[in-house]
C-alpha cells in the first residue's frame, strides 16, 4: 500500500468529531486525510455514556448540538447503513436553589468553591441519588463521600454487596477526577479486605496527574475506620476547560 502524503484537508484526531468532519468533507468531494496516533475512536469517543444531549452544554456548542439532533442523528443509521442505536427520549436536569449551593460550598475548601456547580451536577446523578451517596468533603486533590448500606444492597450472605461498595468508590473517584475538567474512567483495580456493613466512607486522593491521565487512590472505611476496600482508579481527560 502506498503511503498517503497529501490531501486537500488534514484532520488531526480520529475521534467522533474528527471522523465526522472527515466524512462530511469527503461527501463534498474533498480529499481528506485523518491522522490518529493510536486507533480510531480510541479516546473519549469510546469511553462515555453514549448520550446525545443539548442540556448542560457550553453555549458555543449549542448551535451544533441543536442542528445535529434535528438534522443528523434521526437519519444517521440509514445514511451509514448501520444501527447507531439512537433513540430520542429527552432528559431532566433539576434546578438548584441558592440554599443547595450554600450547603455544598460549606463542605468545600475555599479554593474549589468555584466548582460547586460541577459537583452538584454529579451529586444529582440519578444513580448516586438512588444509592444515597452523600458528599462529605471536597478539596483540591481530595474528595470524601459516604453511603449507608441498606438491606437492598446486601448480598445473599447478608453482607454489603461488592457492587454497592464499588458504586461508592466510583462516585468519589468521579467527583475527584471531574472537579476541574471532563474526565472518563479508564481503569479501576479494586481490593476488598473485610465485609461491609452500616455507613461507609470513601476517600479519593490524587496520586498523579499528567496532561491526559489522572490517577487516584480511593479507600473505603467503616464507621470504626476499618479498611473495607481500596482501589487505584485512572481517568482519561476528554475535555479541558
Amino acid at each position: 500500500m502506498t503511503e498517503k502524503r497529501s490531501a486537500d484537508v488534514l484532520v488531526i484526531g480520529g475521534g467522533i468529531m474528527g471522523c465526522a468532519t472527515a466524512y462530511r468533507l469527503s461527501k463534498k468531494g474533498l480529499d481528506v486525510l485523518v491522522l490518529e496516533k493510536k486507533e480510531i475512536g480510541n479516546g473519549g469517543s469510546c469511553r462515555n455514556a453514549g448520550g446525545v444531549r443539548q442540556s448542560a452544554r457550553d453555549p458555543k456548542e449549542l448551535p451544533l448540538a441543536m442542528y445535529a439532533v434535528e438534522h443528523i442523528w434521526p437519519t444517521l443509521s440509514d445514511e451509514l447503513g448501520v444501527n447507531v442505536e439512537y433513540v430520542q427520549k429527552g432528559n431532566i436536569r433539576l434546578g438548584l436553589t441558592e440554599k443547595d449551593i450554600k450547603e455544598l460550598e460549606a463542605r468545600m475548601s475555599e479554593d474549589v468553591r468555584g466548582c460547586a456547580g460541577r459537583v452538584m451536577d454529579m451529586y444529582e446523578a440519578p444513580f448516586a441519588r438512588d444509592m444515597g451517596i452523600e458528599v462529605e468533603r471536597v478539596e483540591k486533590d481530595r474528595v470524601e463521600c459516604s453511603m449507608v448500606l441498606e438491606p437492598r444492597m446486601m448480598n445473599s450472605m447478608g453482607r454489603g454487596h461488592g457492587a454497592a461498595v464499588y458504586a461508592l468508590i466510583d462516585h468519589a473517584f468521579g467527583i475527584a477526577s471531574n472537579l476541574y475538567e471532563d474526565n472518563t474512567g479508564q481503569s479501576t483495580e479494586v481490593k476488598f479486605y473485610r465485609p461491609a456493613a452500616g455507613k461507609l466512607t470513601a476517600e479519593a486522593v490524587l496520586v498523579n496527574r499528567s496532561r491526559s491521565l489522572a490517577v487516584f487512590d480511593v479507600r473505603v472505611r467503616s464507621e470504626e475506620r476499618k479498611l473495607i476496600a481500596s482501589a487505584v482508579c485512572t481517568s482519561f481527560v476528554i475535555r479541558k476547560p
